[in-house]
């Protein structure tokens, strides 16, 4: 079996977005994943729609552009914004007084759809990266981000914030793959989703999540501020036909992710993929790892009814 243990040990260098206190050494991925001070960086230009970040410690000088330039990059605000420089926390940006009133879940939200398109458009210059686009010209589905490449293939990002029910999924799910479209979701790093428990620091998930995983799909969350993905990762172990044991040797996998670990990563270490829609190296490894794990253990099953059929057998003809 493969394990992917040896490559899960450490983060690279993050985006430039993370903190200074976290840059160049390790970090514990729980509370990497969970951090942050719900800062709004984001905007569009009012004359392109082109997304604008807001460098740390720029508040102040920026603070002319952003209010003849910018406006919010929430769908349906379009409000004007202005910049803020603060000593205490990170500089971010606002609405003008009495302007927006959004829920911090939308402020999340946005900002998670705005980082996505962000790098789509960075890393794969060449493909159509659209936010709130249709996928076909009926309306069936609109994807908070949808990338096409040049041979027509879709991916669809869902960055998820709010609840969303089992069957709510399903219907989504559902829905993008009878377009042909390779659906991503990027749940919030939010206690919405991101519920853990309180003395082992393992991951709560919910029956959607259990959803997520049926499909084969890694378990994903996102933290726009720090632009890194944290997934599921368990532990598993092989089963010997011959013994009827579990082996002591752990096999880490994707698709047990009650009392899951949880890896990070900064999202530039991922790409678009043809089988998955959202992969990188250790995930590629992980996923061959899992898929392995169940073959194995599938055929190991398999020769235990064997041999049991042959021991009865034998047992049989004993006592006659």
């Amino acid at each position: 079996m493969v394990d992917a243990s040896n490559l899960a040990e450490s983060i690279p260098e993050l985006g430039h977005a993370a903190p200074r206190r976290y840059k160049g050494r390790h970090v514990d991925d729980l509370a990497l994943l969970q951090g942050g001070e719900g800062a709004f960086v984001w905007a569009r230009r009012r004359d392109t729609g082109d997304l604008w970040y807001l460098d740390e410690d720029t508040g102040k000088a920026n603070r002319p552009f952003v209010r003849e330039h910018l406006v919010c990059p929430v769908p349906g605000c379009a409000e004007r914004l202005t910049s803020a420089h603060r000593s205490t926390k990170r500089d971010g940006l606002q609405h003008f007084s009495g302007g927006g009133g959004h829920s911090l879940e939308s402020i999340f939200h946005s900002q998670g759809c705005a980082l996505i398109e962000s790098w789509l458009k960075k890393a794969y210059p060449d493909y159509r990266v659209r936010r709130e686009e249709y996928t076909n010209e009926a309306g069936e589905r609109r994807a908070d981000v949808l990338i096409t490449n040049r041979d027509g293939l879709k991916v669809a990002f869902e960055v998820q914030y709010s609840s969303i029910t089992p069957d709510d999924w399903r219907a989504r799910h559902e829905s993008y793959r009878a377009q042909e479209i390779l659906d991503v979701w990027l749940f919030g790093h939010t206690k919405n989703h991101l519920d853990l428990d309180t003395h082992t620091g393992r991951l709560k998930p919910n029956p959607t999540h259990q959803a997520v995983v049926a499909t084969k799909s890694p378990l994903f969350f996102l933290n726009p501020e720090y632009e890194i993905v944290g997934f599921a990762v368990s532990e598993d172990y092989e089963y010997d036909a011959f013994t009827d044991r579990l082996t002591r040797d752990p096999v880490h996998v994707l698709d047990r992710p009650r009392d899951a670990a949880l890896q990070v990563r900064p999202l530039g270490s991922f790409h678009v993929s043809r089988l998955e829609g959202f992969s990188s190296d250790l995930l590629r490894i992980l996923h061959n790892s899992t898929t392995e794990l169940r073959r194995f253990n599938w055929n190991q099953h398999f020769r235990a009814a064997e041999l049991r059929s042959h021991w009865q057998i034998l047992a049989e003809q004993k006592r006659l």
